[in-house]
């Protein structure tokens, strides 16, 4: 422990306070409110009183009146620490920026951030002594709107650890010209990384993008050895130009044929801010493994909020990946068509209780396949999440031509979603043939104003169905602009139950609910409660079911001009048909109200 001598002066009076306190290795910390970030206080707020347990932690403390009398020597740049050619081992550099206590070291290795060259003394380096994060700015980042600071904050990243970036005068210019191939970052990461961002301080993307694609702002690109451990806390990335940049790029490169381990993993993004970036995080792996090994696992996104962005928010291909408690609002250029969150290849994915809103011609939840990982998506949950304005709120899909991979283990759950085209879209490719599309469930959603349909749930053309769907307990509302409340084609083992639908159908072919196909066996329907307004003839078949195979259709209520066929034997039972239409084909009637007209 060391005896520091304070002279504190105030109107012409001297205070010396005598402070026992660590060595000044550490960093300025107080339990007062006022923030000084890492050792550089920026005024003299403090000095105009007695903190008490004050703690010389930091790396320099710079007030008007505020003198450290420690026997030392006192510089004042970086330039003049190289300098030196005294006796002193010993140095304190008074910069607020790159300032802070060196030690003259033999051996060490300059960095030009840590550690300097020291030049006046002919050999060895001075060593930068601290604790806690290293921050940008020690390696020169200016963050004054105009200086290219690219260069000196990769320094700072190659250390790993923990990175703290302040807030600065303007914000750190971040170019992007260098880049010369596509999937390149600016920023490259290493493993056990941490960047905290200072309240305020931003980065933002300058100067005129290269013609290339796949761009990051911050990046890892992982193949032959593992990445663990990144941790991204309040980032606020800003691209003005947008469209092509990712603001968090964790991938793995598409040639890697084999690799035992996960190449990406343990990954934290939090309370981080994203502007107008083509996709704010994106986390592919892309890889020949297939489901064989997921590249990328354990990822936390909470808590963060895109605006304008023109690409999705998150694209999470991977395992074990955690969505919470985000906000997106898609870009107002009406030409784009991205998604809020794409799960291309996930296993093990919960989004929980987030906020996207103007993805109008895209989708604000897409999970699919993808045929170019040779992957598959399961186990995906959402729940508790609001949709408002998107084309389609919540799309499961398999793309046309895959042979191999679907979609298994899909919860759609306790959703609001608002003003949709689509609600909730469920689709196999047209040409898809034996591929796994299965057990997905639709529990307690609230589908309001739809302008298109509330539910499209469609397995393949050529063969294919959907198979072990639930749809249970969904309220849906349409405007008058609707053509569908809920279409239903080639399902197997469909259970929709407990299903309100009310729709306003204006419109002539107006379907409140529409089934077809060849392969709608062995399902269940029952206590629904479907009411179409406006519509008395059979001009508008709003209850037009057909090839309904092997089925029951109990306990519904309808209201609305019906048609309802079965080429096989189903059980038409204990139904409450307010209107007037057609029971066709081979059905078994039981307790079948009177049907009654308008």
């Amino acid at each position: 422990m060391t005896t520091y001598r304070l002279m504190l002066f105030f109107s012409g009076l001297t205070m010396i306070l005598l402070l026992n306190t660590f060595p000044l290795t550490q960093q300025f910390s107080s339990n007062e409110k006022d923030e000084l970030w890492h050792g550089i206080a920026e005024s003299n707020k403090l000095v105009s009183k007695i903190i008490p347990h004050v703690q010389l932690k930091g790396n320099l403390i710079k007030m008007p009146n505020l003198y450290i009398d420690n026997n030392g020597i006192t510089l004042s740049s970086i330039s003049q620490l190289q300098e030196y050619s005294g006796l002193a081992n010993r140095l304190i550099i008074n910069d607020v920026n790159r300032g802070g206590i060196f030690l003259y070291t033999e051996s060490a290795t300059p960095d030009y951030g840590l550690s300097f060259p020291a030049a006046g003394k002919g050999s060895g380096c001075w060593v930068r002594q601290f604790t806690g994060a290293i921050n940008i700015k020690w390696y020169g980042a200016k963050g004054d709107g105009i200086t290219i600071d690219n260069v000196a904050i990769q320094k700072a990243f190659t250390n790993g650890g923990k990175i703290f970036v302040p807030k600065s005068s303007s914000f750190y210019a971040i170019d992007f010209s260098e880049l010369t191939a596509s999937y390149q970052n600016v920023f490259n990461l290493k493993s056990n990384t941490t960047i905290e961002f200072q309240p305020g301080a931003e980065f933002r993307q300058v100067g005129i993008l290269p013609r290339i694609t796949y761009l990051g702002m911050f990046g890892v690109q992982a193949v032959d050895l593992p990445v663990t451990g990144l941790i991204f806390k309040r980032l606020y990335l800003n691209a003005t130009t947008g469209n092509t940049i990712m603001g968090i790029k964790l991938s793995v490169d598409q040639s890697v044929v084999a690799v035992t381990h996960p190449s990406v993993q343990n990954v934290v993004i939090e309370n981080c801010k994203f502007n107008h970036m083509g996709s704010s995080i994106y986390i592919l792996q892309r890889s020949n493994m297939g489901s064989l090994y997921r590249q990328v696992k354990n990822v936390t996104i909470i808590n963060n909020t895109a605006m304008e962005t023109p690409g999705s928010f998150v694209t999470a291909d991977g395992e074990d990946i955690l969505i919470q408690g985000n906000k997106a609002i898609g870009s107002s250029i009406s030409s784009r068509a991205y998604d809020a969150v794409s799960i291309h290849s996930g296993v093990n994915v919960r989004i929980i209780g987030n906020h996207w809103s103007n993805f109008g011609k895209g989708q604000a939840l897409n999970i699919r396949n993808s045929p170019e990982n040779h992957c598959g998506s399961r186990n995906i949950y959402s729940s508790g999440n609001f949709y408002i304005r998107c084309r389609t709120a919540v799309q499961i899909s398999i793309w046309s031509g895959e042979p191999t991979y679907g979609v298994e283990g899909v919860t759609i759950k306790g959703e609001t979603i608002s003003n949709p085209s689509v609600g909730i879209g469920i689709i196999a490719g047209g040409a898809v043939r034996n591929t796994s599309f299965q057990d997905i469930n639709v529990f307690n959603n609230v589908i309001k104003n739809c302008s298109n349909a509330g539910m499209d749930i469609q397995g393949s053309v050529g063969g294919v169905a959907i198979q072990n769907i639930k749809i249970v307990g969904n309220k849906i509302s349409t405007n008058s602009k609707s053509t569908l409340g809920v279409h239903l084609k080639q399902l197997i083992n469909l259970t929709f139950s407990n299903n309100q639908i009310h729709a306003k159908a204006n419109i002539a072919g107006y379907k409140l609910l529409k089934i077809e196909g060849e392969y709608i066996l062995n399902s269940k329907l029952s206590n629904n409660i479907l009411i179409a307004d406006n519509v008395r003839d059979s001009s508008n078949a709003i209850f037009s079911i057909g090839s309904l195979n092997h089925s029951i259709f109990r306990n519904n209520t309808l209201k609305g001009y019906y048609k309802i066929s079965a080429p096989v034997e189903t059980q038409i039972i204990n139904n409450n048909f307010q209107s007037s239409g057609e029971l066709n084909g081979h059905l078994i009637h039981s307790g079948l109200k009177e049907v009654l007209t308008y």
